[in-house]
């Protein structure tokens, strides 16, 4: 969470003192399914607690399945800021949504990857040529399979895509009706969990560069810089806190 705090200052030269927040604020948040940082902060009240000490009010928005539709709601206006990955962050920026990116966290290796079912004949990467691939179009899981190709030497045309949403995607693993399954935490840890999935191969096997990023709407960044310095110390603390507990 340190880099997150010095990414955001850098990116955005937040010396705007916290005690500036401006009065009668509301921060609406949108937070995806699972066990993020924003995520935790929410369950532990460290965000509302910080923020509300300066006049901040925050209401929630979700769970979001992914950041794809967050996106979309914070392009709608239903939302502030949500968190996501830079690969869908690049996807919605390509597709004009007005965003900013102010800070980031890499993607645990683990959290990641590429699975297949257990009983699956699929070994290698090379495996892969001629199967079915479930991926969500434009975000980590198309990008997971795309480093995954480029570092087997296998084309991309080798494999089919199934453009499926990781919500969406259970049952058609279960079923047979794809062979393996670009995919991110929790819907990885699920899979492993309660679909007979194994992993393939993980972030750190194919070099993802992937990362958990923090994101506002421009119009929310103009007016309010002073907010995301302290809703991130905010999230830190919730962090800060759930290590603490687990210890």
């Amino acid at each position: 969470m340190k880099a997150i705090i010095r990414s955001a200052c850098a990116a955005l030269l937040l010396c705007i003192s916290a005690a500036q927040a401006a009065e009668n604020i509301t921060l609406r948040i949108g937070f995806l399914r699972g066990p993020t940082d924003l995520a935790l902060a929410k369950e532990k009240g460290t965000l509302e607690k910080t923020l509300a000490a300066h006049n901040i009010k925050v209401e929630w928005a979700g769970p979001f399945s992914a950041a794809a539709p967050a996106y979309e709601a914070l392009n709608a206006g239903a939302i502030d800021l949500t968190t996501g990955s830079s690969t869908a962050f690049v996807t919605a920026i390509a597709a004009g949504l007005p965003l900013r990116f102010f800070a980031y966290q890499a993607m645990p290796e683990n959290g990641e990857g590429i699975v297949v079912r257990n009983e699956s004949h699929i070994l290698s990467l090379k495996d892969l040529r001629g199967k079915k691939v479930a991926v969500n179009k434009g975000g980590t899981g198309e990008y997971l399979l795309s480093r995954a190709l480029s570092s087997a030497g296998i084309p991309e045309d080798a494999v089919q895509k199934v453009y499926l949403g990781p919500s969406d995607t259970g049952t058609a693993f279960v079923g047979g009706h794809i062979d393996a399954w670009a995919i991110w935490d929790p819907f990885l840890s699920l899979a492993k969990q309660s679909y007979d999935a194994r992993l393939l191969v993980n972030g750190k096997e194919i070099e993802s560069e992937n990362a958990a990023g923090y994101f506002v709407s421009d119009d929310f960044a103009r007016a309010h810089p002073e907010v995301l310095e302290v809703g991130l110390r905010g999230i830190a603390a919730g962090e800060q806190l759930g290590k603490n507990s687990s210890t």
